[in-house]
């Protein structure tokens, strides 16, 4: 020890105040080769040391300029920083997966990553306007104490949501709404979060209208881009009720999921085939859904006896967005490509369709959109015009989620479940769900918004208490009022003081129960996934 004393005798004297060195709380941009200073810090522990220079993404380091730390034990939470060597060699490089080679990329210090994760209450732009004003660039550092952009806030913030929502307590919640009301039906923790949701007695409605003479099968549409969240992604598949005039949206399933990719859709389907396995000897069955490469793969693969529809409002969206892109923006001319597009879909047939189709691509549309349309859009009209929805009892007007359809009205018109918790989120659903079955229960008995084909009328008589009918705007205000006493009891729970023996109790109860629940998790995905492969 004492050799290891003299041997740094030189350096233990730069920790004196005599010597004049700088003390520092924050490592300086771009360092010169022979500087030294004094980094001290508040926290009782230091955690990382960096020595090699990074030159390049990956693993390209270099040794010809470093930085030497010396800690002395005399002088508590400081560090003597040296850097060695020739400065000449730093380079700037961009991130390894950047889109553009050239883009140098500085990585934003813990410090300011952690503040944005906690700072949910304010846009992104408002955030980003506050740090840039408190971080002049003349400072030195702010290219990495400064955000890089508004997207890293978004992204920052959605992490720090995320986080919150999937605590103890939520995952807690869940397993209780799967214990207890059965609407929670599948948890996956890991690799991602994803929760499929339904009740079996509306497993059981959706059966019991195969098969039947007197109605055409009711058609499914699985929507996943509809219904935008701030953390999580959700997709929901819903069904036509046929006994009603009306044909209403019901809800039949939802996931809540962290994938977007095709993992998610995959069990979300495989489950499904699960659940209702006479959907393989049901004649016609489709599912109307988006031009999503993942969900359509998935449906093949798991229930291929399903025939796939496009959602044709969803091909408009994206031949909107494609004229975006072409610069073609003049309102009166995407009204006319828009009515072109809706003319199509309209054809009495095939043949009629190429026949209009052939007239636009020589003397109406710019080439450019001829040829996104040649390409996205003709290879779809088969399973999206009129001419095919026919052959299943359907029409254009029959997939117009926007004619009307209290389902999708009400789920646009609450949006606060955007920011709640996942097992707030969860229940939020659950009183959806059971609004829509209540509805259901109502209209067989004369007694609601839908209207029962007359043939059915002498089908169906009261025998239980019927729930009281509710309104779109009480069904919202009594889910708000519901979610505040749960967030109020949560935080009383969470804030009851116990005496330390009682804490420590309560703490290794709490451990076993949380390891119990997530063992069992475990058992059940893995047992899924067993039967998947």
């Amino acid at each position: 020890m004492a050799n290891k004393m003299q041997r740094y005798e030189k350096e233990m004297k730069l920790f004196e105040p005599e010597s004049n060195l700088e003390v520092l709380s924050q490592v300086p941009i771009r360092p010169k080769a022979g500087y030294q200073y004094i980094y001290k810090w508040d926290k009782a522990k230091c955690k990382r040391y960096y020595f090699k220079l990074k030159i390049g993404p990956g693993n390209d380091y270099t040794n010809e300029f470093s930085k030497h730390a010396i800690e002395c034990s005399l002088h508590e939470k400081q560090l003597l920083i040296w850097y060695q060597g020739d400065n000449s060699v730093v380079v700037d490089f961009s991130h390894g997966n950047a889109k553009d080679p050239e883009k140098e990329f500085h990585r934003t210090t813990p410090s300011v990553l952690s503040q944005l994760r906690n700072v949910k209450e304010k846009l992104p732009s408002q955030v980003y306007s506050e740090l840039e004003l408190a971080t002049p660039e003349q400072s030195g550092r702010h290219i990495t104490d400064a955000p890089r952009n508004i997207q890293q806030i978004r992204n920052a913030q959605s992490s720090g949501r995320k986080a919150e929502r999937l605590s103890m307590d939520a995952i807690g919640t869940l397993n209780e709404l799967r214990s207890e009301s059965h609407f929670v039906n599948d948890i996956h923790l890991a690799p991602s979060l994803l929760v499929i949701c339904f009740k079996s007695n509306t497993i059981e409605e959706f059966k019991q209208l195969f098969n039947r003479e007197d109605l055409f099968l009711p058609s499914l549409t699985y929507d996943t881009n509809t219904f935008k969240m701030n953390a999580y992604n959700l997709s929901i598949l819903t069904y036509r009720q046929t006994e009603f005039e009306e044909l209403p949206v019901i809800p039949l399933m939802f996931m809540i999921h962290e994938d977007k990719l095709g993992a998610a859709h995959n069990f979300f389907f495989m489950r499904l085939e699960q659940l209702i396995p006479e959907l393989e000897t049901t004649e016609t069955m489709v599912t109307i859904t988006e031009n999503d490469e993942n969900v359509i793969n998935a449906i093949k693969k798991y229930c291929p006896h399903i025939s796939i529809l496009r959602n044709w409002q969803h091909a408009l969206k994206d031949i909107k967005k494609n004229l975006q892109i072409l610069e073609i923006t003049d309102e009166k001319e995407v009204k006319e490509y828009e009515s072109d597009f809706m003319r199509l879909l309209d054809q009495e047939s095939m043949g009629d369709y190429k026949s209009i189709l052939a007239q636009m691509y020589l003397k109406k549309w710019k080439r450019d959109f001829s040829n996104y349309f040649d390409e996205h859009i003709d290879c779809d009209m088969n399973i999206m015009a009129a001419w095919a929805l026919r052959s299943f009892g359907l029409s254009l007007d029959s997939i117009d989620s926007h004619s009307n359809e209290s389902f999708y009205l009400t789920m646009k018109q609450f949006d606060g479940w955007k920011s709640y918790s996942v097992d707030m989120m969860v229940i939020c659903f659950m009183r959806i769900d059971e609004f829509f079955m209540d509805k259901i229960t109502r209209g067989r008995l004369s007694m609601g918004d839908y209207t029962l084909r007359e043939h059915l009328s002498d089908s169906y008589c009261q025998d239980d208490v019927v729930a009281e009918a509710i309104s779109v705007d009480q069904l919202i205000n009594s889910i708000e009022c519901e979610m505040k006493s749960r967030k109020s009891m949560r935080k009383r729970m969470n804030g009851i003081k116990r005496p330390s023996t009682a804490i420590e109790v309560d703490t290794k109860e709490e451990n076993e129960k949380r390891r119990a629940i997530s063992q069992a998790v475990d058992t059940v995905v893995q047992e899924l996934l067993e039967d998947e492969t």
